[in-house]
Parts: C-alpha cells; sequence; structure tokens
C-alpha cells in the first residue's frame, strides 16, 4: 500500500470517526468533543499544515482558543514537549489565520497568568492528595529525575484551569 494510499484512508477514517461516532455521542457536550478532537489531533503524526487546518477548522467551529490550549499543554505529559510545543505554534497559526492571534496576547495581559493558575492548580491538587507528588517520586523518582516533579506541575497547571 502506497503512502498516498494509507493517508487517504487514514483521512475517510478519521472523518467517519468524527462524523459518525464522536457528534453521535449526545451524553458528550461540544466543549467535551473539542477537547476530544484537540487531544486527538495533537497526537496524530500530522505535518503541520494539515494540523493548522485542522485547528482552524475547530476553531471555526467554535472551538474556545483557549480550551485548545489547555487541551494541547494537558498534551505535553503523554506526546512530549517537543510535539506539545509545535502543536501550540500550530495553533497560534491557526488563530493567526482566522485574523484571531490577539485572543492569546490578551490572556497572558490579564490577572489569570501561567504562574497563578499554575500555584491554584498545585494548591488543588495537594488538596485532592496530598500525599501525590511523594507517591510518584518514590515510585519513579529514581527512573525520571526531575521529570516527574516537571510533569506533576503541568498538571497542577491543568487543575487550576
Amino acid at each position: 500500500m502506497s503512502s498516498k494510499t494509507a493517508t487517504s484512508r487514514f483521512g475517510a477514517f478519521y472523518a467517519s470517526a468524527y462524523h459518525d461516532d464522536l457528534e453521535a455521542r449526545s451524553q458528550l457536550s461540544q466543549e467535551q468533543k473539542f477537547a476530544v478532537l484537540v487531544a486527538g489531533l495533537s497526537s496524530l503524526p500530522l505535518s503541520q499544515d494539515h494540523l493548522v487546518a485542522d485547528l482552524t477548522i475547530l476553531l471555526e467551529q467554535g472551538c474556545p482558543s483557549q480550551q485548545a490550549e489547555d487541551t494541547i499543554a494537558q498534551m505535553a505529559a503523554y506526546i512530549g514537549f517537543p510535539r506539545a510545543r509545535q502543536c501550540l505554534a500550530c495553533l497560534e497559526q491557526a488563530l493567526d489565520n482566522l485574523g484571531r492571534l490577539e485572543e492569546l496576547a490578551n490572556r497572558t495581559s490579564n490577572e489569570r497568568t501561567a504562574a497563578a493558575r499554575h500555584q491554584r492548580g498545585v494548591e488543588v491538587y495537594h488538596r485532592l492528595n496530598s500525599q501525590a507528588l511523594d507517591n510518584i517520586n518514590a515510585a519513579f523518582g529514581a527512573l525520571a529525575g526531575d521529570v516527574v516533579e516537571r510533569t506533576f506541575l503541568a498538571f497542577g497547571d491543568v487543575y487550576a484551569l
């Protein structure tokens, strides 16, 4: 099977999964569906142009840029920082294509700075499970060094949203 054939088959599968499966799941809110789509897109080995195009479509369909950004940030623990950074750059390009790039700039200048969100997230996570970081470090610390703490802090940021 050629690469072009595999790509077109995957495209058909992707469209079918979205239109026939995800959209048919009435128990999911539109925000949940957007989160699934952004997470899925960020984890696929798509070209930057393809990812920009798909993110542009989701933004046009009403996906909040903040939700897309937060979902990609959450995915960093699963897809790795380099891919997450690439996906965030694609999101910025998609917003720029729509003339909405200022949405990202406006968020960094308001009272919900990354540092404040991170601090709230760490506090909330600590209330949920005060032993979590110690348990994770005990189980994996020797294997991962400071990656465990960095991952925990990334999850802490998400809890603040």
